[in-house]
């Protein structure tokens, strides 16, 4: 049976006209992983001119991204092993060269949280990055987030 785990970037401030990598994991060189679920929510009480939905998107990028932190994934089942997939939350700069598999609008007040259909999640080879993505457009009001990526091994 396949162990799981999730990677959480909590609570985090988005600006207008920002690109921020909520959360990203990487798998190392003799480790596959399959992405099974991944949610996000945003806070903001703005309406009209300044509720512009926010691009949200499932990439995969060539490297890592940088400016935020690692992030242990943690175990759904207490008794698995640690997670040889790596992670990384709250990142500022994306990953280099990122392929968009999936992209969504998402107003800012509300969120998305999607279950991949059994025989159709994404599929991380070894030495392989996925980042949920998210790209605030001008005019935004200034919102918080909570983001998280499910995964198996």
């Amino acid at each position: 049976m396949a162990r799981r785990y999730t990677v959480t970037d909590n609570l985090q401030s988005l600006a207008a006209s920002t690109t921020k990598v909520a959360c990203q994991i990487a798998t190392g060189s003799t480790i596959n992983a399959t992405v099974i679920a991944f949610d996000i929510s945003f806070d903001s009480t703005a309406s009209g001119s300044g509720a512009v939905p926010i691009r949200v998107q499932l990439a995969r990028p060539t490297a890592a991204g940088s400016g935020g932190a690692t992030f242990t994934p943690i175990k759904m089942y207490p008794a698995d092993i640690a997670a040889a997939t790596t992670a990384r939350i709250h990142d500022t700069t994306a990953g280099s060269s990122p392929s968009v598999i999936c992209e969504w609008l998402v107003s800012p007040t509300s969120g998305l949280s999607y279950q991949f259909p059994l025989g159709r999640e994404l599929v991380l080879n070894n030495s392989d990055f996925l980042e949920l993505k998210m790209i605030s457009q001008s005019g935004m009001t200034t919102c918080n987030y909570s983001a998280q990526i499910y995964f198996e091994e």
